[in-house]
């Protein structure tokens, strides 16, 4: 059951779910707890990716064994640990910096998936390589494909950007894409038979600084 969420293997499987005729073919809501130390650092991203439709039902074809209507979730969990293990790789689609550095990850943890109505929700802990404080620096996350695929943005909720045990003076924002109008048409000639290189999901990327203090 090779399923992979990686650009590579994702645009094969979009593909199969259905003709597209400009990047992005998919899609992905996400919602982010940003976890705090008892220091003030900031340790953990506590993601959850909610599919839409289209793959949800590809990606979870299949896998009604007991007749009840719904994906088992035994392999929803299979799932899930293939498609976390596939991720590793491209640093599961998260980019963090602090000033012009980029931070690395520990092994994910506390691994759930669920269906969501018709779409599949995955959910992990992403632990920092290092716990990082916002007042020592400028401090960001952004989630893409970096082939821009798949777009990933966050939900329109007011919860979809939380933090977790932080000081009282720190906060986050939102800082929506901002692509020229050559770069849009760019990605828009990109059929489903072809992948964009891997600067251009960051072009389409939000990004969310985390400050403290200001």
């Amino acid at each position: 059951m090779k399923r992979a969420l990686a650009a590579a293997m994702l645009a094969a499987l979009l593909g199969a779910a259905g003709p597209a005729a400009a990047h992005p073919h998919g899609w992905i809501d996400l919602q982010v707890t940003i976890g705090f130390d008892d220091q003030g650092r900031i340790a953990t991203l506590r993601e959850t990716w909610l599919f839409d439709d289209a793959y949800s039902a590809f990606a979870t074809g299949g896998m009604d064994n007991d007749g009840d209507g719904r994906p088992d979730q035994a392999l929803l969990e299979e799932l899930l640990q293939e498609n976390i293990s596939n991720l590793a790789e491209y640093d599961y689609f998260t980019k963090v910096r602090q000033d012009e550095r980029s931070i690395g990850f520990g092994t994910p943890t506390d691994l759930a998936t669920r269906m969501a109505g018709s779409r599949l929700e995955i959910a992990f802990t992403l632990p920092l390589a290092e716990p990082v404080s916002p007042r020592d620096g400028a401090f960001s996350y952004s989630i893409y494909d970096p082939t821009y695929y798949i777009e990933m943005v966050h939900a329109e909720d007011p919860a979809a950007i939380r933090l977790q045990a932080a000081p009282e003076d720190c906060h986050a924002n939102l800082l929506p894409p901002n692509p020229t109008g050559d770069q849009v048409a760019m990605a828009s000639a990109l059929d489903a038979t072809q992948t964009g290189w891997d600067g251009l999901g960051a072009l389409f990327a939000e990004v969310v600084p985390v400050r403290c203090g200001d």
